[in-house]
């Protein structure tokens, strides 16, 4: 059985820009009670605007015309203290279940796609590049396939879980699990 994660149900957070980067912190539902968001544009030939929203149901990211965005979605301590609410203890996803699902209601074009998991040992990261595709996918990272040096990530004790998304691409996404 999943364990959400988030589901964007709560937390709205709603920006355009047209250069440099919008970080935001946002409270709710989600895991660790706190989420941040940050929308940089990083290459934007023809000055158009990319927009990020989240709050209804979705996790919505649109890029303008030859535009190249890097969007972050942050949980845990980071989140927390960007949001003035006290740290606590790390987070375990261990006890949930054995990897993270991210689902994607659509991508336009590839989505370079990475998580990366801080915890009290050091961190690790695993990423794909998702294809493009207006039906619904899910994409599972076994946290066995987390790994820095050799090490597995230490999922019973994380303080952070970075999502990292590179791309051209319009992309939404409808909630994040552990399965």
């Amino acid at each position: 059985m999943a364990s959400t994660l988030d589901d964007f149900t709560t937390g709205a957070h709603d920006v355009t820009i047209n250069a440099g980067l919008d970080l935001a912190y946002q409270t709710g539902g989600m895991i660790s009670g706190a989420r941040w968001t940050q929308l940089i544009v990083a290459l934007n030939p023809r000055n158009q605007p990319a927009h990020l929203d989240t709050g209804s149901a979705f996790f919505n990211v649109s890029a303008g015309a030859e535009q190249y965005l890097r969007v972050e979605l942050g949980y845990g301590w980071n989140a927390l203290a960007g949001a003035g609410l006290p740290t606590g203890v790390p987070m375990d996803l261990a006890s949930l279940g054995r990897a993270i699902r991210t689902n994607f209601h659509s991508a336009d074009q590839i989505v370079n796609f990475n998580v990366v998991a801080f915890s009290m040992g050091g961190w690790s990261s695993h990423g794909v590049n998702l294809s493009a595709g207006t039906n619904p996918v899910s994409q599972d990272f076994e946290f066995t396939a987390f790994t820095s040096n050799g090490k597995e990530a230490d999922f019973t004790q994380l303080t952070d879980l970075v999502f990292v998304f590179q791309t051209f691409a319009d992309f939404v996404i409808s909630s994040i699990e552990v399965v």
